[in-house]
């Protein structure tokens, strides 16, 4: 188990490495456009969080196959962040009332606790 745990805290240091690398490279690319594009784009890539432990398990699970999904899901974790922050910098980003999770900019419920937000 001390291998494994080696591991996969090494791999969730390259993750945060590459996120943050990876975010700055999009948010130059996302800069210029619209706050409704940059709503539509997050809306896009959803609510998903990407968790770097069990990524780097399903990498060891599944080989090839798993290291493509787990790419796949740092990228998108990115530019979900990178999109986040320039929304937060136009104040466009709101915040459930109740559970504190981000909700889309016009949403009456939450979608993680369903509570009304009026």
């Amino acid at each position: 188990m001390p291998f494994f745990g080696k591991l996969t805290d090494a791999q969730k240091r390259f993750d945060e490495e590459t996120i943050t690398r990876l975010k700055g490279r999009y948010k130059l690319k996302y800069g210029g456009c619209s706050s409704a594009e940059l709503q539509t784009n997050l809306d896009k890539l959803g609510n998903s969080e990407f968790h770097s432990e069990d990524s780097a398990r399903r990498v060891l699970w599944m080989g090839a196959f798993g290291s493509m999904q787990h790419i796949a899901a740092r990228d998108r974790e990115a530019r979900r962040q990178a999109i986040t922050e320039l929304l937060r910098e136009r104040g466009m980003v709101v915040y459930c009332k109740y559970c504190g999770k981000q909700i889309p900019t016009h949403s009456a419920f939450c979608p993680h606790c369903d509570r009304a937000q009026t």
